[in-house]
């Protein structure tokens, strides 16, 4: 599988906040305080129903004679926080925002009061994938804590990850990570959690970035901090340990991972049951290091379920909704359903592009993927609109000498392939390789399929002295990487061997060839 942002999409699923309510004074008049405590109570225990009859009730009390604009505040938030509860985040929305006009009419603008009116729009709009406008109205909020010294760190800090949260969501990791930085000087003020929340945010940050070195000794400090401080079933630890597992993932360690995944998937299903969104990002996680150990039915299943919770939470066009998407498309591709993978790859495109606009980082990477699946299928046209746009977004972003730009560069190379431009695919093959074979020295899977590919197009091209020479390269490679016995090497050996035999070295053709059988036959390897 090609290279992916390791982070960027599971963050993505993990980032909401509370949907904090005002501390304000309210007229004791007639039962409209009742009533609130009555719409509270039944929020807090799940029963948004209720709580919406209720607060539509404070509602009209709080219009009448005798009751303030504080009333009608507290109202005004209590109904979005009851349409949100329900999912109907149109109306949450609006009410959140007649709160906050109303808030700004009694208050002065750098207040909590304000701060709180903000941070309520912004967990709707971060529902609904609005995730610039969430950056906006966080950036905001954030800058009027920091102007009104009485107000507590905790607060600061509490809104200062949840911004840096959605710059990681945008793929700002830059101002991800310089967000993070400038909450530290106040660490040392806010509870346990949150520390090891903003220890946690800026180790995912650094890993966005590439430097997974940093990340690692962050991410493990803040777990044994979490495990000492708060207790091994506390639900921080549970999100350290799924950042923790997501880096040891992206860097070749799915075995490692997967107990990490299983602990934090644990704590989040006890503490919200098993179909609640925030149990998703780690299913979504999980099944992909399943699937990266050659566990494809356990993959497949927990893929299945991330995905109907996600669409159930969000809806179908929810950018969580999208990488649950890609990551289904890339277990399905896995497990030889290109169908379902090509589907899925287009939907999640669809998706995120119509949030984020054709320049984003995460829309690149997904069109990369999808022209991988639509070369495949032969669909080389669609394939290089998909292809050259990937290239150019990550190109502008990287620069030219990195992994992800070498992945498209061998896509383009693929697509000239299907053209019959043989001579162009293999230029556009042996610049994808320069690239890999520089930023990832050593055997990888992305250097051992640019090789394959290398050997088939020279295969085509009937110069088999060369093709051999690129079999041999990958299949070493390989070997080296999944075993002798995998079955990620069986196509590798059926085609070497077909070179050789074209070579008149038919003995050592027979010899692969019988291998590739055995290991098929014994169902062997990853």
């Amino acid at each position: 599988m090609f290279l992916r942002s390791p982070l960027s999409f599971a963050l993505l699923l993990c980032a909401g906040f509370a949907m904090a309510s005002p501390s304000l004074p309210a007229a004791e008049t007639d039962n409209w305080a009742a009533v609130i405590v009555e719409g509270r109570t039944a929020l807090e225990s799940g029963d948004a129903a209720t709580a919406l009859e209720r607060f539509r009730a404070a509602w009209t009390l709080a219009q009448g004679a005798g009751h303030s604009d504080y009333d009608r505040i507290v109202s005004l938030t209590s109904l979005g926080l009851a349409y949100a509860a329900l999912g109907r985040y149109d109306l949450a929305g609006d009410y959140h925002e007649r709160s906050l006009a109303l808030r700004q009419k009694v208050y002065p603008e750098q207040s909590m009061a304000v701060a709180t009116g903000l941070r309520n729009i912004a967990a709707v709009r971060q529902r609904q994938g609005q995730l610039a406008e969430t950056a906006t109205l966080l950036r905001r909020a954030l800058d009027i804590l920091q102007a009104v010294p009485e107000e507590s760190a905790e607060d600061r800090v509490a809104v200062g990850i949840d911004l840096a949260s959605t710059y990681h969501g945008l793929a700002r990791y830059r101002d991800a990570l310089a967000t993070y930085d400038s909450l530290d000087a106040q660490a040392a003020e806010v509870s346990v959690a949150k520390r090891i929340n903003l220890l946690t945010g800026q180790a995912t940050a650094h890993a966005a970035l590439g430097d997974t070195l940093a990340a690692e000794p962050l991410l493990r400090d803040a777990l044994g901090q979490a495990r000492a401080e708060l207790g091994a079933g506390d639900p921080t630890t549970a999100t350290v340990l799924n950042s923790l597992a997501e880096l040891l993932r992206s860097t070749g360690r799915p075995d490692e991972s997967i107990p990490l995944y299983e602990e934090a998937l644990a704590i989040r299903e006890r503490d919200y049951g098993p179909r609640d969104p925030r149990v998703a990002p780690i299913l979504n996680n999980l099944a992909l290091a399943e699937h990266e150990t050659g566990n494809t039915l356990a993959a497949s299943e927990h893929i299945k379920v991330a995905f109907e919770i996600a669409t159930v939470a969000y809806g179908d066009s929810h950018p969580a909704v999208a990488t649950v998407l890609a990551n289904l498309a890339d277990i399905a591709e896995g497990a030889g359903d290109l169908r379902t993978a090509l589907e899925s790859s287009l939907a999640a495109v669809g998706i995120l592009e119509a949030q984020y606009g054709p320049q984003h980082l995460e829309v690149a990477r997904l069109k990369n993927a999808l022209a991988r699946r639509l070369i495949a299928v032969g669909a080389a046209d669609e394939a290089a609109a998909q292809v050259d746009a990937a290239r150019a977004v990550l190109e502008a972003r990287f620069g030219h000498d990195n992994p992800e730009v070498a992945e498209a560069i061998g896509n383009q190379s693929e697509v000239a392939r299907l053209r019959t431009d043989y001579a162009e695919a293999l230029a556009l093959n042996g610049e994808a390789l320069a690239i890999m074979e520089k930023s990832l020295p050593g055997d990888s899977p992305e250097v051992a399929v640019l090789l394959s590919n290398r050997g088939a197009l020279l295969k085509t091209m009937r110069r088999m002295p060369e093709a051999a020479e690129a079999y041999g390269a990958s299949l070493a490679m390989r070997e080296t990487l999944f075993g002798p016995d995998s079955l990620r090497l069986v196509r590798t050996l059926r085609d070497y061997a077909f070179v050789l035999r074209r070579l008149r070295r038919g003995d050592e053709a027979a010899v692969l060839e019988e291998r590739a059988a055995r290991i098929e036959t014994d169902g062997a390897g990853v």
